[in-house]
């Protein structure tokens, strides 16, 4: 048996010992979380995980149509000005125009579900998530300082889901930007212009 002194002193050096290994371990959490952040080229992709986390907590809802993202991913390389990695911000946008589509009469059953779908879904903001098929994206937050910065909105569809209507624009600083909407058709499978569409030219802007 222990000594009555020494007994209280053994367990005193453990609680130490594992106050120490906890402060180390916290110590090392930290510096882990520096170098990941560095890591990542203008601490863009961080700066996104971290607004992805706290939106997420808050409630913000999610956009995670696999739909969704083939169609931004085959409009926003046609977007200008021309880049190697995109930055989009992370959750949709509608654009500042008005909706100027008007199907003619003949095509307003095939065009206006799309439309008023549109225009339900990007009554809100949704979240995006890393979904694209691009081969260097940031997903970045309207914070942001950097350019050019690109922007999607929610897409919506017909019932069949074969027709979709989205909005894409871009930013690249003082006096310069554009967007327009775009309707999109599904045709074996991949998504491409819809060019059956026989309305009025759709608003754009450019500046």
């Amino acid at each position: 048996m222990l000594p009555p002194i020494v007994a209280p002193t053994i367990i005193l050096l453990a609680a130490l010992s594992i106050a120490s290994n906890t402060a180390a371990v916290a110590h090392q959490d930290k510096a882990e979380q520096s170098v990941q952040r560095s890591d990542r080229p203008g601490g863009l992709s961080y700066i996104a995980v971290a607004h992805q986390d706290k939106a997420e907590q808050s409630g913000q809802p999610l956009e995670e149509d696999p739909d969704a993202y083939a169609i931004y991913s085959v409009l926003l390389p046609a977007e200008d000005p021309p880049v190697e990695s995109w930055n989009i911000v992370n959750e949709t946008e509608r654009g500042p125009l008005p909706l100027c589509l008007t199907p003619p009469l003949d095509q307003e059953s095939t065009y206006r579900p799309v439309i008023e779908q549109f225009e339900t879904l990007n009554r809100r903001r949704f979240l995006l998530r890393r979904s694209f098929d691009l081969v260097a994206y940031n997903l970045v937050s309207r914070e942001d300082k950097v350019r050019p910065i690109f922007e999607v909105s929610a897409a919506g569809f017909n019932k069949e889901r074969t027709r979709a209507l989205v909005y894409v624009g871009h930013h690249c600083g003082n006096l310069c930007g554009g967007g327009t909407y775009h309707l999109m058709a599904k045709k074996n499978g991949k998504w491409e212009p819809d060019r059956e569409f026989r309305g009025g030219p759709m608003c754009l802007w450019a500046s």
